[in-house]
């Protein structure tokens, strides 16, 4: 009887002892799970940052081609406006400008 209770009290103590080693590995995986979260959200932040910066860079070289476009349309238009007074007013000594 007494053998039967001390084994009774062991098997008891080694399945508390499971237990708690399981939910202490329970307690590790959830830390471990949100700390790799976080450097997941970490990460993500860090490549949407730079995403934005790219994409602004992005728009600012198209912003400095359209303007660059347009300053050469509007230089054409210039020229050409240029070219059809002095081919209206040969002899003028006008300045154009």
């Amino acid at each position: 009887m007494k053998l039967k209770r001390l084994a009774s009290i062991g098997a008891r103590r080694n399945s508390a002892s499971r237990f708690y080693w399981r939910e202490k590995k329970l307690s590790v995986s959830l830390l471990l799970a949100r700390e790799e979260t976080q450097r997941l959200a970490s990460i993500g932040a860090r490549r949407n940052s730079a995403s934005r910066f790219y994409w602004r860079e992005k728009k600012l070289s198209v912003s400095l081609l359209l303007a660059r476009e347009e300053t050469q349309r509007l230089a054409s238009i210039g020229a050409r406006q240029v070219y059809l007074i002095r081919r209206e007013y040969p002899t003028s000594g006008a300045m154009i400008f």
